[in-house]
């Protein structure tokens, strides 16, 4: 027997408390935008387990830790401090609040833009905010205000006018020193701020002009600014300033350069300083002439420069053109050392880039907080993206480390701790700042957005890892901090939007005063942030386990259940019902202290219980998403108990996480009366060589059948012979001893089988006294023509069987099935009977089975010359023309085969029939043939010496019709179609050969007379087409011996009376 070739088979993150982390507004909500190396192996559920979501192909890896143990919060509601775990993670969000915004319209038909310079804080534990001023020609008004920790304005002083630009404010306090603050405008005018009388609740300012004698064109700049470095050099500022080249006293001590000095403020707390500029030296920046930009009235050149600890200078350089209509914009960085150009001190330009686009506003943004000695990062906007930048200053070289979408204006800052924050503003929720959760619940021209990213020491750097995001209608960006206390901070800079932003807004007229307003024009903002821990979500922890009918099509084929977003599969496990509520007490619940009191998420507590609810369970890298069921521990193809993981993430996509026990009832589970226990096993198939086994035994036959018995209603460790409810997992080889048992005669018979067949094995469960329950296994014993096809359920024996070749014409489809004893089995069958039935062969008049090579069996000859004896295997296809159930389809096909033999036996009938007959002459009754083989030897044909037969026929007159006698002629050891069987005549004395007639068929010799006089010689080729031959011999008497009779001794001998004498 040949086997069959189709077989089928079963188908922490930790908290960053960086300070820019903590300037964001309360959002209450944040989205971890996690990411993976590399795709993770999927697990099953386990309380030890983590288990990874998603996929790398669709960016959505969400890494859920293992079960929650704990409550880590305080605070809760009463209702969920026992029965529910809580996350390990805690986020930092911040709460912002009094947060006020300055701004104003048009000063006689002119822009005037606010900003918040600096904030400094006083010795009374209040907060001195300098405000700034712009505009062309105008923004000239001094304006400090004092705030206390709680963000109250207590105290304000403004002097000035907006109309002009006499007193504008352009940065920050030059010197701080007992509750004075040096400050300086355009005009190079300096001021001494004074602060006393200080409360929480109020304060008295000063302003003082200070009268100075120094030299202040040492420079040769428009105006004085201060260096912005994070040096403290007491009374010796860092200055520059913008140069005007077609002035001879603004044009730089070398035209068009850069001039760098120190001022002198010595003595300014009390009285006036000298202010002297001393220079120091200039920086080779761009010349005009480099440019290719037009010289004339209206060129100018602006920086706004930074030193690191290193004393190298950057910045972004302005220039604009003599028309004052284009502007070319840079990031320049100078070397450390000076070198002398004719006498004068130069730093040479050591990088540059510049802003391809020379329209008006923002272009380049210098990130200072995230620049150090070793790298300067900037942010260049183009019209389709924010590309952040990196520039090495050990090479001078940059790249482009990470690209955010348009506008993005941001305020970054290194956490210490291999994190960076971020807050600002943007345009687009995508990219970088794409969420599952804001990116599909925000819609407005602006976000305010906050976070933490990836170290510059990480693979990716500034990547985002973390995100909040609130609506704007217009940009803003934080720029100034300063620390109240721990968690708590006094936040200010520079916005657009009063709308969203602000909790109140401003409108400062140009002499100065306030009223309640929205400001036309960008303005500055303060506020208070305060830092809180924003916990993990909680979920209760039922120690109850929920039972689940893998049968049910809710499960097999789930369906939209109309209820939370759900499918029924999602429905039932997470209710606990088939049709559960999430009130049900079997259901999954959950809550969160920051999201479900969040009115963005929601605006009425139901709304927002609902938004948590829908997450349960959900990648919160895709919501969208199907419910991974398989990785969270339960397989609907899979009866027993399941330890499955349930879980549920915030806004912050922080998850709680916890398992339960699943109860998956299957077609081969019986459970009890009470449905206290249940007891699962599986049909299973075995070669019929290996039940004779000595270790084929009542633990094999368990092993097998994939024994399960368990209790339904306490999964506790401590329970069952095994644990959680376990008694027996015989897959598993735990195996109880006292409560679960094998038929003993049944197994008996099985270890004797000899024959292939299913097989009855009962197996019966005893949890405890009083329930009992037994369930049927059917063993399919096999041999190497069964096929057990698992996957579409039935099972196809079969046995080999040998015909004739002559007989092939006739054997049809019932033949095979006949011959070959063929049947088909219901493998998941259930049924209590001694002996298993077989599937029907039709179903309702129509054939179960068909076969697809019937050819190989009518036609061998189809694929060239065969050599008989010939084994063929026809393919025979059952198909399940019944309905449609848990393991079977309509429709669907089993495939085998079995090997048949076809032999060469040619059937050969012959007679001998005497024609003419004489009175005188005895008829034979017998007659004779010599049966000969001739060999084609490659064309030279010869007699094989080796076979040679004789055979007896009947004989008899041609009007009796003589009978036929049958032979079976073995012709299998003719290999060459030319092969020749050669039949001779015996012929009797008297009688001479006249012919024969040879036919397919028997009718055709009745009443012929037609012979045909050679010899019998009949071709291998012919044989096998034929397969059987009527054959006629013709005789008759020769006329000698004078028409006399002569003794006919082939039949006179069997009455031989001896020799007559006389």
């Amino acid at each position: 027997m040949k086997k069959v070739n189709r077989i089928y088979i079963n188908k922490k993150w930790q908290k960053a408390l960086g300070i820019i982390c903590l300037l964001g507004l309360i959002l209450t909500s944040v989205v971890f935008l996690t990411d993976s190396s590399q795709e993770k192996k999927e697990v099953s559920a386990h309380p030890t387990n983590t288990i990874s979501l998603g996929n790398i192909a669709d960016d959505n890896i969400f890494e859920l830790p293992t079960d929650a143990t704990k409550i880590k919060e305080s605070g809760l509601p009463a209702q969920f401090n026992s029965g529910y775990v809580q996350g390990e993670d805690i986020i930092p969000i911040a709460d912002k609040s009094n947060v006020t915004a300055y701004g104003s319209n048009n000063v006689n038909n002119g822009v005037v833009p606010w900003n918040i310079n600096d904030i400094k804080e006083t010795i009374g534990g209040n907060y001195l905010v300098l405000f700034g001023a712009g505009g062309t020609n105008r923004g000239g008004i001094i304006k400090v205000s004092i705030f206390n920790k709680s963000g109250d304005e207590i105290a304000t002083k403004t002097m000035g006018t907006l109309e002009n630009a006499v007193l504008r404010v352009g940065t920050k306090f030059y010197e701080v020193a007992n509750n004075r603050f040096l400050l300086s405008t355009s005009g190079d005018r300096y001021f001494r701020c004074t602060v006393s009388n200080e409360t929480i609740n109020s304060a008295d300012i000063a302003i003082n002009e200070l009268h100075t004698s120094g030299n202040k064109q040492q420079l040769k700049v428009h105006e004085s600014r201060k260096v912005d470095t994070d040096q403290r050099i007491n009374h010796s500022p860092i200055i520059t300033g913008p140069v005007y080249p077609q002035y001879v006293n603004e044009e730089g001590i070398i035209r068009g350069r850069i001039p760098i000095g120190t001022m002198d403020t010595q003595g300014w707390e009390t009285g006036n300083p000298t202010a002297n500029l001393q220079y120091e030296y200039s920086l080779a920046n761009l010349l005009f002439s480099d440019i290719g930009y037009s010289e004339g009235n209206q060129e100018s050149i602006h920086p706004y420069l930074f030193m690191n600890d290193n004393q190298i200078i950057y910045g972004t350089i302005v220039y604009w053109d003599g028309t004052g209509t284009k502007q070319y914009q840079t990031v320049e960085i100078f070397s450390q050392e000076n070198v002398n150009v004719n006498g004068v001190n130069l730093k040479k330009r050591k990088y540059i880039f510049h802003d391809e686009n020379e329209n008006r506003g923002l272009k380049i943004q210098i990130l200072k907080e995230i620049s150090n000695t070793e790298y300067v990062h900037f942010f260049n906007y183009t019209a389709t993206e924010t590309q952040l930048y990196q520039v090495d200053l050990n090479t001078f070289e940059d790249k482009i480390i990470r690209r955010f979408p348009p506008e993005t204006r941001l305020l970054i800052s290194d956490n210490g701790d291999g994190t960076l924050s971020y807050c600002g503003s943007t345009k687009s929720l995508t990219g970088e700042f794409n969420s599952a959760y804001y990116t599909s619940m925000l819609n407005s021209p602006y976000y305010y957005v906050q976070g933490v990213m990836d170290g510059f020491t990480s693979a990716t750097p500034a990547k985002v890892r973390s995100i909040r995001a609130m609506e704007l209608n217009n940009w803003l960006l934080p720029n100034n901090l300063l620390t109240i206390d721990t968690n708590k901070f006094f936040i200010g800079g520079q916005l657009l939007d009063y709308h969203t932003f602000a909790d109140q807004s401003y409108v400062v007229s140009a002499d100065g005063s306030v009223t309640t307003g929205i400001p036309r024009n960008s303005g500055a903002f303060l506020g208070i942030s305060t830092i809180l821990d924003d916990y993990s979500p909680i979920i209760n922890q039922d120690k109850r386990s929920i039972v689940i009918d893998i049968t049910n099509d809710r499960v097999r084929n789930p369906i939209d259940s109309g209820y939370k977003g759900w499918d029924t599969l999602d429905r039932w496990l997470i209710t606990g019902k088939a049709e559960g509520l999430v009130t049900t007490d079997e259901a999954i619940k959950v809550y969160d202290h920051f999201d479900s009191n969040d009115t963005q998420i929601g605006a009425t507590a139901a709304e927002r219980e609902e938004w948590l609810q829908k997450r349960i369970n959900r990648n919160p890298k895709d919501l969208s998403a199907e419910i991974e069921w398989e990785k969270l521990g339960f397989d609907k193809n899979k009866a027993g108990p399941q330890l499955v993981t349930y879980f549920v993430t915030d806004s912050q996509s922080q998850p709680a996480v916890t398992s339960r026990w699943v109860n998956a009832l299957g077609e081969e589970t019986k459970t009890d009366d009470e449905d206290k226990f249940a007891l699962d096993v599986q049909n299973f198939h075995i070669p019929i060589e290996e039940v004779t086994k000595p270790t084929f035994n009542e633990e094999a036959i368990k092993k097998l059948a994939k024994t399960l018995a368990w209790n339904l209603t306490n999964n506790e460790s401590s329970t069952g012979d095994h644990g959680n409810g376990l008694d027996e997992d015989g897959a598993a080889e735990k195996f109880s001893t006292t409560k679960v048992e094998v038929n003993a005669t049944q197994l008996a018979a099985l270890q004797a089988a000899t024959v292939a067949k299913p097989y009855p094995v009962d197996i019966t469960y005893k949890p405890e006294a009083g329930i009992e329950i037994t369930n049927r296994v059917w063993v399919f014993v096999t041999t190497d023509n069964t096929v057990a096809n698992t996957e579409t359920g039935v099972v196809y024996y079969a046995d080999d069987y040998t015909i004739p070749y002559r007989s092939r014409g006739d054997h049809d489809l019932e033949a095979i099935l006949t011959h070959g004893n063929v049947k088909a089995y219901n493998y998941y069958a259930k049924d209590t009977t001694a002996e298993l039935a077989a599937l029907p062969n039709s179903t309702s008049g129509t054939s179960n089975w068909s076969i697809s090579n019937h050819n190989v069996i009518q036609d061998p000859f189809s694929g060239g010359p065969v050599t008989l004896p010939l084994t063929v295997k026809p393919e025979l296809t059952y198909t399940w023309n019944a309905a449609t159930d848990h393991y079977h389809t309509n429709g669907e096909t089993t495939e085998g085969s079995l090997d048949v033999t076809l032999t060469g036996n040619v059937l050969l009938h012959v007679r001998q029939v005497i024609q003419t007959p004489t009175d005188g002459i005895v008829v034979p009754t017998e007659g004779y043939l010599t049966l000969q083989t001739i060999l084609n030897n490659g064309g030279n044909p010869a007699l094989d010496p080796d076979y040679q037969s004789q055979m007896t026929i009947s004989s008899g007159k041609q009007a009796d019709n003589p009978n036929f006698s049958t032979w079976g002629v073995d012709i299998e050891q003719l290999a060459d179609g030319a092969d020749q069987v050669k039949l001779t005549p015996i012929i009797p004395e008297f009688y001479q050969y006249n012919g024969y007639y040879a036919s397919n068929e028997k009718a055709s010799h009745n009443d012929n007379s037609l012979n045909t006089p050679n010899n019998i010689v009949l071709t291998q080729s012919y044989l096998y087409e034929e397969g059987e031959l009527w054959i006629t011999l013709y005789l008759e008497p020769n006329g000698t011996n004078n028409g006399k009779p002569q003794p006919y001794s082939w039949d006179y001998k069997h009455n031989d009376l001896g020799k007559i004498t006389e």
